[in-house]
């Protein structure tokens, strides 16, 4: 795995994962990416060859937690599905998948986010007065 910097400051890393879904089953590639301007978000980006790319924006801590534990909210869930894979169970209106992801390579790829942004400094350089004033002016134009 290498997690590669792009010129935004973002984190762009690929892998391949397992899946399988309704007796079906495969490799794909896998992309993640994560940028500064969305600390707590990571998108997870699935190539197929038979099929258009599709992307799940996932919580960066929902990611770490499923390394340890069963984890997730509403349309998807992470938890190790063994010492060296997590899994990822992902559900829409469209049916539901699990892949297996390797567990070092988000292991790596996470730190490599904590390290650019740690937790609980998300937000450090945010001015939330000036975003407010904004939204405020915005509202009464």
């Amino acid at each position: 795995m290498t997690t590669y910097t792009l010129n935004d400051g973002s984190l762009l890393c690929w892998s391949t994962a397992s899946w399988h879904s309704n007796g079906d089953a495969g490799e794909l590639r896998v992309g993640l990416r994560w940028t500064p301007e969305e600390p707590y978000a990571v998108s997870v980006e699935f190539i197929h060859r038979l099929t258009a790319p599709v992307t799940w924006t996932l919580s960066r801590d929902v990611l770490l937690d499923g390394l340890h534990c069963v984890t997730g909210y509403g349309d998807y869930q992470v938890y190790p599905a063994s010492p060296a894979w997590v899994g990822l169970f992902l559900t829409s209106p469209s049916g539901a998948a699990t892949f297996a992801i390797e567990a070092a390579v988000l292991r790596d790829f996470l730190a490599a986010t904590f390290h650019l942004v740690p937790a609980g400094r998300e937000y450090a350089g945010y001015d939330m007065d000036a975003e407010l004033a904004f939204l405020l002016e915005e509202e009464s134009a």
